[in-house]
């Protein structure tokens, strides 16, 4: 059993140590200011994030966590990757507790989790996050296989107002579109400030050698989160989109580069598929800092099956492998929305976010493949005019990373799981501030633009 689990007393030479059995959600709070001191993984460095300052107050806050627990059934077939380990730390028995324990010492509002055993989540899972507070929602793999995606929120701060899976598998659209990934994906209203935001969380392929199936993937997932929000009246476009998950691509890839950019040559997908998404070589241009940042107009079709046609006529390029007809292929493929890694926004250089963190470390190989990626919200101007139930005009929000939980340095020594670090993952945890911005755009929107900065200077200089 755990010695997370253990009964903490205090300490007497002539007593023996008595191990109980996993607890209620309640026992785990009460028990987390002595579990912290004792346990490394729970004394991770909070990192603030340095952001602009609006002048005014927050509406709400919220943390999301995302974590890939491992499957313990995935952990006994692939048993030869985890023989430098302590077979001990390995188990199931006592990585459970401490999966658990360590989502509800976090606390986080929304928690994201891949890599569940459909068994385990009923058995285990959906019961003690229901006795925190939280409600769960699935969705396991295609095929045969036993794991998948849940989600859990917090009952006393969200109203879930959708929750929708979607599939990868796709044979009918394309033949190589057959993978049991699968995403998930939430809307959710805050009970206090009426604020809404969208939560999505994937598991994308992890062979390193499909680079363009994972973008297939994720372009899947960001255009039906587009199709919900679009044409459902009660849903503002503009509401904040975080999604997160294991991405299985590197920081330094080109599919990182089109996920935060939002846009990639067609040609540059199909020649690099091999190396896309980073896990093995590292063969293209990275893009600057200026380059991410850079204002664009959103070129991506509003037409939900022209842009599921463009993902197969990628594909079947790509399989049919025609180099002649790949090199004359000048066409640029859009995201619906670009996005920011919240790990990624406070640094200046791709390299430096290769080289500092890594999420997994497996078989002494460490890689940074878990991401928090968000976005402001989708161009208005793409959306339909269509009236909004919701009295909040998300255009005025403004969603904004305040701190992260640090992951792991690439100078960690050790290989996951082990005793502190119940995954061969590290969870990720984030806080976000949400700013409703109304004053500000209402005095500066009319001002004339070479003032504009001067009013705004102005205007923060009085609410403070």
């Amino acid at each position: 059993m755990s010695t997370m689990c253990e009964e903490i007393r205090p300490f007497s030479p002539n007593r023996k140590r008595k191990y109980i059995p996993p607890r209620s959600a309640t026992y785990y709070r009460k028990k987390n200011i002595e579990i912290q001191s004792r346990v490394t993984n729970l004394n991770r460095k909070w990192v603030n994030l340095d952001n602009q300052v609006y002048g005014v107050n927050p509406k709400t806050s919220f943390s999301v966590m995302t974590y890939n627990i491992l499957s313990h059934k995935l952990a006994d077939r692939h048993n030869y990757l985890y023989n430098c380990c302590n077979s001990s730390y390995v188990s199931w028995k006592y990585r459970r507790d401490n999966l658990a324990l360590e989502m509800l010492t976090y606390n986080s509002d929304i928690i994201c989790l891949q890599e569940v055993d459909c068994t385990e989540y009923e058995n285990f899972f959906k019961g003690i996050m229901a006795k925190a507070g939280y409600v769960g929602f699935y969705k396991q793999r295609t095929g045969i296989e036993e794991d998948g995606l849940a989600l859990f929120v917090k009952e006393s701060e969200y109203n879930v107002l959708l929750h929708q899976p979607v599939e990868y598998k796709m044979t009918d659209l394309c033949p190589s579109l057959n993978r049991d990934n699968v995403g998930l994906i939430t809307v959710l209203e805050h009970k206090k400030s009426k604020i809404r935001i969208c939560v999505a969380t994937t598991h994308l392929l992890f062979n390193p050698k499909q680079g363009i199936i994972k973008f297939a993937q994720y372009q899947t997932l960001t255009l039906t989160i587009r199709e919900i929000l679009r044409n459902n009246k009660d849903y503002d476009v503009n509401i904040p989109i975080i999604i997160t998950g294991d991405f299985n691509t590197h920081a330094n890839s080109v599919l990182y580069n089109y996920i935060v950019s939002g846009h990639e040559k067609v040609r540059k997908l199909i020649k690099q598929t091999t190396t896309l998404s980073g896990q093995q070589g590292d063969n293209f241009h990275r893009l600057s800092y200026s380059e991410v940042n850079k204002e664009r107009k959103n070129k991506c079709d509003n037409d939900f099956n022209k842009c599921m046609e463009k993902i197969k006529d990628i594909l079947y390029l790509h399989d049919n492998d025609d180099e002649l007809e790949i090199n004359s292929n000048h066409e640029i493929v859009y995201s619906p929305f670009r996005l920011k890694s919240v790990y990624h926004t406070h640094e200046n250089s791709t390299e430096d976010r290769e080289s500092k963190y890594v999420s997994s470390y497996i078989n002494y190989n460490k890689s940074l493949v878990d991401y928090i990626y968000y976005t402001d919200g989708m161009d208005v101007k793409s959306a339909k005019n269509a009236p909004v139930v919701n009295a909040i005009n998300h255009e005025e929000i403004k969603i904004v990373p305040t701190k992260f939980l640090e992951p792991l340095s690439r100078s960690y020594p050790y290989n996951l799981p082990n005793r502190n670090f119940p995954s061969d993952h590290c969870s990720l945890v984030t806080i976000f501030d949400l700013y409703q911005l109304r004053n500000l755009i209402m005095k500066i929107r009319n001002v004339h633009p070479q003032k504009r900065w001067k009013k705004r200077i102005q205007y923060l200089n009085t609410e403070k």
